[in-house]
């Protein structure tokens, strides 16, 4: 076999590795990493965790006492998640974006405005932007950390 035709098959075989391995490990974003940039977006100043609405080591159907539960109780009607996981590919993107990304959006409004507490004076507004709850930090603080 020539020169050229051993470059040129090499060439093709690494042009075949490079597309399945690419096509592997692409995937759809989660769910709840439309939420998290969401919210992240809306505090610019915070960095959000999953752990910010989710139990950490725990299954994600499972949320925290505080800011998961708050924003399931505005979401747990739309039954978000069943839908998403029912999608695939391109469906599942467009449903983030037309769907899931409204109702987050919509449920922050409603959520930020509610105290924490019955007889606390926080809300919940205040507790995200200065990053007091579980699975948040203040971007500031992260950079100086490291």
């Amino acid at each position: 076999m020539s020169i050229c035709r051993r470059i040129s098959v090499f060439a093709m075989t690494v042009v075949a590795f490079v597309a399945f391995s690419f096509a592997f490990t692409v995937t759809t974003v989660d769910a709840h990493t439309v939420f998290k940039k969401a919210m992240e977006k809306e505090y610019s100043g915070v960095k959000v965790s999953c752990n910010a609405c989710h139990v950490k080591g725990k299954p994600k159907s499972e949320r925290n006492e505080e800011l998961g539960k708050a924003f399931y109780e505005e979401m747990k009607e739309l039954k978000l998640t069943e839908e998403w996981k029912s999608k695939k590919g391109s469906e599942k993107r467009e449903y983030q974006k037309e769907v899931m990304l409204p109702a987050f959006k919509k449920a922050l409004k409603v959520v930020k405005e509610k105290k924490k507490d019955e007889d606390g004076e926080a809300t919940w507004h205040q507790l995200i932007e200065t990053a007091q709850l579980d699975g948040l930090k203040l971007k500031e603080a992260e950079d100086e950390e490291e």
